[in-house]
C-alpha cells in the first residue's frame, strides 16, 4: 500500500495497528482508499477550470468527472495505474483559466479511478482534516495550544465520509465498514505541534 502524507500529518495510532489495518485485515479487500465524490457544489466549474467544455472532452465528460481529497492510500496494482496513464492526466495538467477552483490533486486521482477501476476502491480517505475551520482554501490548522490526549481520541472515533461509489453497499455495510477503516491520519498540525505531540507518542499516540 503507498500511503500519501504531507509534512503536516500525524498518525493517529500505532504502526501496528496502521499496518494490520491495510495490509493484515486488508487482504481479502485489496482495495485503494481514496475520496470519489460526485455532485459536490461546484463540481462543475472545477470541470470548466481549464477552459470551454472541449477541453476536457472526450476523454473527461463531466458525468465521470470526480472530487476528492489528494491524500489516498493505493494498492500496488493501483500506484502502477497512475504511474502508467498519460491519456486523462494530459487533460488535468493544462493550464487553469480560474485557479479559484483548479486543484488537480483533488480531481485527477478520484476522476481516474472512477473511470478506469471504481470496484477497486474504497470511496474515503483515511486522513482526517477539519473543513469546518478552513481559511483561503486550506483546512483547519491545529496549534500546539489543542494538542491533547482528548483530541487525539476525538479524531480517532470521527468516522470517514463515504463517496457516492459505494458499489451498492448499504447503510449496513458501511457501518461495519467505518468500523473496520477508521482513520489512521490526520491533518493540518503547525510546527509548534512537534513537542507536545512527542510528549503524548508512547501513552497515547502510540497506545492502542
Amino acid at each position: 500500500m503507498f500511503a500519501l502524507l504531507s509534512p503536516t500529518c500525524i498518525p493517529l495510532h500505532s504502526f501496528n495497528f496502521t499496518y494490520s489495518t491495510l495490509i493484515h485485515n486488508h487482504q481479502s479487500n485489496k482495495k485503494s482508499f481514496i475520496e470519489i465524490l460526485n455532485n459536490e457544489p461546484g463540481a462543475y466549474d472545477r470541470w470548466l477550470a481549464r477552459g470551454p467544455p472541449d477541453v476536457m472532452l472526450p476523454d473527461v465528460p463531466f458525468r465521470n468527472f470526480r472530487v476528492g481529497s489528494q491524500f489516498f492510500i493505493l494498492t500496488r496494482r493501483h500506484a502502477k495505474l497512475v504511474v502508467k496513464d498519460t491519456k486523462l492526466w494530459m487533460k488535468f495538467k493544462l493550464p487553469c483559466v480560474r485557479d479559484d477552483v483548479c486543484y488537480p490533486e483533488e480531481h485527477y486521482f478520484a476522476t481516474l479511478f472512477n473511470i478506469r477501476d471504481p470496484n477497486g476502491c474504497v470511496p474515503a480517505t483515511l486522513t482526517h482534516v477539519d473543513w469546518n475551520g478552513r481559511s483561503d482554501g486550506h483546512p483547519r490548522t491545529y496549534q500546539a495550544s489543542e494538542v491533547g490526549p482528548e483530541l487525539i481520541f476525538k479524531l480517532r472515533h470521527d468516522t470517514p465520509r463515504y463517496g457516492d461509489d459505494d458499489n451498492g453497499s448499504n447503510g449496513g455495510d458501511l457501518m461495519v465498514r467505518r468500523k473496520q477503516y477508521p482513520f489512521l491520519f490526520a491533518r493540518k498540525f503547525s510546527l509548534d505541534c512537534l513537542e507536545p505531540l512527542m510528549s503524548i507518542a508512547n501513552d497515547v499516540i502510540f497506545k492502542e
